[in-house]
């Protein structure tokens, strides 16, 4: 008797596969057919395009901006913790009082711009996009997210932020100079070093979603912004244990 359950078994298997083969079909065809709506801003091209491509091109571009964007964030999460930790250090072997004191106020602001880096990271991740269900509603889940992301990265072209860098800066400095005898020269280096490391910091950060949404809604999708973006130099400037390094990509 187990040779029929067995043959019945295997022929139930086959049916199974051929039924989860025309279901991934289908799906596949229905995103490829799929008449999907687009931002009010883009291209009218980009409506004649199939959703399976713009899917695609949505989805490797989040992947692209999601991972420097976390690279970036934790070069100056470890160089920030570098800077901080190597002016207490210094702190502790100079005997000049204002000199001690100037490094501890060094140090605090390492420490806050390591804080920034948590309390504001960048909000590039691509949602999980279902196998199955209404294909436009999964393209609509990625064209959000990827619009959120390029508003996000964006921030870098917002006046306020440097305003607030150059606030906070000014601020620490006249305390210093004021809470201490004969420290205003250490304290306008301070102010000088601390808002030219904080505009190194907001200029190096990526926009690659800045990219992307470009691309998308001008329905240019032939070269993906990330190989479009491997193709040029790249210059960075990241911090590096107590100091800067410089590194350039071609």
């Amino acid at each position: 008797m187990t040779g029929p359950i067995v043959l019945r078994a295997r022929d139930l298997s086959r049916r199974f596969a051929v039924v989860c083969a025309l279901l991934s079909w289908l799906f596949d065809a229905s995103f490829a057919r799929a008449d999907c709506p687009t931002p009010t801003e883009a291209s009218p091209a980009l409506a004649q395009m199939a959703a399976a491509e713009r899917l695609q091109f949505l989805q490797a571009g989040l992947e692209r901006a999601d991972r420097r964007a976390t690279i970036w964030s934790w070069s100056w999460k470890i160089g920030y913790l570098g800077l901080a930790g190597g002016a207490v250090g210094l702190a502790q072997l100079t005997d000049d009082h204002n000199q001690r004191i100037d490094l501890y106020f060094g140090a605090g602001k390492s420490v806050a711009g390591m804080l920034n880096q948590f309390l504001t990271p960048l909000d590039t991740g691509a949602p999980v996009v279902a196998v199955a269900g209404d294909p436009c509603l999964a393209l609509a889940a990625v064209e959000t997210a990827a619009l959120r992301a390029a508003d996000d990265e964006a921030r870098i072209y917002d006046w306020r932020w440097h305003a607030v860098l150059v606030g906070f800066n000014l601020a620490l400095g006249l305390v210093e100079g004021f809470a201490y005898d004969n420290i205003w020269t250490l304290a306008t280096i301070g102010i000088a070093t601390g808002i030219a490391i904080g505009e190194v910091e907001i200029w190096t950060q990526p926009t690659d979603a800045v990219d992307l949404r470009r691309h998308y809604l001008a329905a240019d999708l032939g070269q993906p912004p990330a190989a479009a973006a491997a193709a040029r130099p790249r210059i960075t400037l990241l911090p590096w244990g107590t100091g800067l390094a410089l590194t350039a990509t071609f």
